[in-house]
């Protein structure tokens, strides 16, 4: 895999997280592949990566992986379980409806909106 280095990552408010930072740990333009890395996660949240192939613009996978905090984990992997599946479904949703429609899905421009500090990349 080969770095990118002119976008190395972001800085965005997510609803019900708070402000997260995606750092890009991998890239590969040939093979249509990136992983990032989130901080800013709640405290039990050890370490948490992301990894997408696109293949196709109908053919995306991502495969997300936690490691959290063994005792919290317990406690927190029910709720946690159902609101990053609203998010995910939600994000999955709004990448469709760009596909689409060539614009970003309402709800994220009605987030963008009311948010004082809109996404930044770096």
């Amino acid at each position: 895999m080969t770095s990118q280095k002119s976008v190395s990552g972001r800085v965005c408010d997510v609803p019900g997280i708070g402000q997260i930072q995606d750092t890009f740990v991998a890239y590969d333009e040939a093979g249509k592949t990136f992983t990032y890395e989130a901080t800013g996660l709640p405290f039990f949240v050890k370490q948490a990566h992301n990894s997408w192939v696109i293949r196709a613009i109908t053919d995306v996978t991502f495969q997300g992986n936690m490691m959290l905090l063994p005792v919290i984990a317990s406690l927190m992997a029910i709720p946690m379980k159902m609101q990053l599946t609203r998010l995910l479904d939600n994000a999955t949703e709004e990448l469709n409806y760009y596909v689409e429609t060539g614009e970003i899905h309402p709800r994220k421009q009605a987030l963008v909106a009311k948010s004082a500090r809109p996404a930044r990349v770096y």
